[in-house]
């Protein structure tokens, strides 16, 4: 799990849901310098999703797993 960006890094908490959101944060931050790209698609990432929708799809992953 890659929790680091060019000007921040994340700690892992030991949760998997948890440490799945900071890594697609991370990811998003090492991806682009402006949060403005973050819901632009990309070929790179499935069916044409944005690195927010993956940051979307980590935290109702979590919110699953944690019964909410």
């Amino acid at each position: 799990m890659n929790l680091c960006a060019y000007y921040y890094s994340f700690e892992p908490t030991g949760n998997e849901d948890i440490d799945s959101i900071l890594e697609a944060v991370a990811s998003a931050g090492k991806s682009f310098h402006n949060t403005e790209d973050w819901t632009d698609s990309h070929e790179w990432l499935p069916d044409g999703m944005s690195v927010a929708d993956k940051i979307q799809e980590a935290a109702n992953r979590a919110a699953k797993n944690l019964g909410t």
